[in-house]
């Protein structure tokens, strides 16, 4: 068991929704639909960026349906734990590399020396042109220069 829960099975038909503290059944099922789906990003946060992509109609399903899931937890109005899971379902988001835009440049293959750049890739504009001299003259104190 994951939690040392004691909280009762016993359905109650004055409440509109229940607590999954007070269904057990359905907090056993959240964790379970969670560990499929958290298994599924773990296999995509595996797998190459460009088998990534075109697997990227697969994996935002499964987003979208752990989000669903997460979504439970709100409409059960059980804030806390909707928080919590909220923050583990974007780390997990992060986990892929299709989404996460910081991680697209690691994933580039090392630029071969031998092989000549595409032209429609090149910087046209000399780093020389890129910078203008003016007339500001600034001064440095004195006490600030270290021999």
């Amino acid at each position: 068991p994951l939690f040392n829960d004691t909280a009762t099975t016993e359905i109650y038909t004055t409440c509109d929704t229940l607590s999954l503290h007070d269904a057990l059944p359905i907090w056993q099922l959240y964790y379970q639909l969670k560990g499929i789906y958290v298994d599924r990003i773990d296999y995509y946060a595996g797998i190459p960026l460009d088998e990534q992509y075109e697997r990227a109609e697969e994996i935002l399903s499964d987003l979208e349906a752990y989000k669903r899931l997460n979504n439970i937890l709100i409409d059960n109005n059980d804030r806390e734990l909707a928080e919590k899971e909220t923050l583990i379902f974007n780390e997990q988001i992060d986990r892929i590399a299709f989404m996460n835009r910081d991680n697209l440049l690691d994933q580039l293959p090392p630029a071969d020396p031998g092989e000549t750049p595409d032209p429609d890739l090149i910087d046209t504009m000399p780093v020389s042109d890129t910078t203008m001299e003016d007339n500001v003259r600034t001064e440095v104190p004195a006490d600030s220069i270290s021999n």
